[in-house]
């Protein structure tokens, strides 16, 4: 990725496959855009080019191949606060919590959960009963 004069490109590593009218498809935007912002004066010309920009919109989501590797990760453990979250109807900053705890594993976090909620549970109960006596 790349920015320039406050636009964002993406950078596309072209391959023998690969056509103009494809690759605007493919990330959404018009062959004319492509062909202006890369100096292309026809079709064939981006074959002569190793690398082409392409403009992107900062509202669509990037495609996965143009991430960096600290984005993917970024995003991977968006998604797993997100589930941890929803499954057990906690903040985001109690799934992060449980998440960090285990090292990002999923299965060690909820277990690690449903432990601390058994306990809870326990020693609410005990509480309970020792009022009664």
């Amino acid at each position: 990725m790349r920015k320039e004069d406050g636009k964002l490109f993406l950078k596309h590593e072209v391959i023998h496959l690969d056509t103009l009218n494809g690759l605007a498809l493919r990330y959404g935007i018009k062959s004319s855009e492509l062909k202006k912002v890369n100096g292309l004066w026809d079709d064939t010309a981006f074959y002569s080019k190793k690398i082409l920009l392409i403009p992107w919109d900062k509202k669509k989501p990037i495609p996965q191949d143009q991430l960096s590797p600290e984005e993917k990760l970024r995003l991977y453990r968006q998604k797993l606060i997100t589930r941890f979250c929803t499954q057990f109807r906690v903040s985001k900053e109690e799934s992060t919590y449980y998440l960090t705890e285990a090292e990002w594993d999923f299965e060690l976090a909820s277990k690690e959960r449903k432990e601390d909620v058994a306990f809870e549970r326990n020693y609410s109960n005990q509480r309970s009963n020792a009022k009664k006596v």
